[in-house]
């Protein structure tokens, strides 16, 4: 669903500024069903709460401010949302080995 302040940006090019709301709102976290489960969420939880530091003046890590625009860019690619949203969640996946997804 689109909230009606991210609808007015279509018609007066006003962007709302990116909030910690909206990109936590993006995130569908995928835990794994064994016994790697509980420190999936863990990890998950530390991430929100990162990202609940770069709020206001934002998150200083090595040197670099970050805000939530930032952390959004970081996942998407794009440090705005569209006005109607992105076609769909962004799946954050836990998995036994790293990977890296270009599509």
């Amino acid at each position: 669903m689109v909230r009606e302040e991210k609808l007015s940006c279509m018609f007066n090019r006003r962007k709302p500024p990116v909030t910690v709301a909206d990109v936590r709102g993006l995130l569908n976290f995928k835990y794994r069903q064994d016994i790697n489960q509980e420190a999936d969420r863990k990890t998950g939880q530390q991430f929100v709460r990162f990202l609940q530091a770069t709020k206001g003046d934002g998150a200083t890590v090595n040197g670099i401010t970050l805000k939530p625009h930032d952390v959004l860019m970081w996942m998407t690619g794009s440090a705005e949302i569209p006005a109607l949203g992105f076609h769909k969640l962004i799946d954050v996946e836990f998995v036994e080995k790293e990977r890296v997804s270009v599509l």
